[in-house]
């Protein structure tokens, strides 16, 4: 049985900027739908959705399901950089 980790780190200044950079869409009304998941201290994480794609669950399972091709590719990615 395979068992996944979640590697705690320090508040990064991108973490910030791209919190920042969300919030400056979404106030400015280009952004109406978010999928996300957070992890917070103490290894707790939590997934939601608000906007367009909480209204909308079908576009929200489209862009989450694009969000895990992502970092599969992520992973590939650094699985071959390991590889002697």
């Amino acid at each position: 049985m395979s068992h996944i980790q979640i590697v705690p780190q320090h508040t990064t200044h991108e973490l910030v900027a791209v919190l920042k950079g969300l919030r400056e869409l979404a106030e400015s009304g280009d952004l109406t739908g978010i999928v996300f998941g957070v992890v917070l201290r103490g290894q707790r994480y939590y997934c939601d959705s608000a906007g367009s794609l909480h209204r909308n669950p079908i576009a929200g399972i489209g862009v989450a399901t694009r969000l895990v091709a992502e970092l599969d590719r992520q992973m590939a990615r650094r699985a071959e950089d390991t590889i002697f």
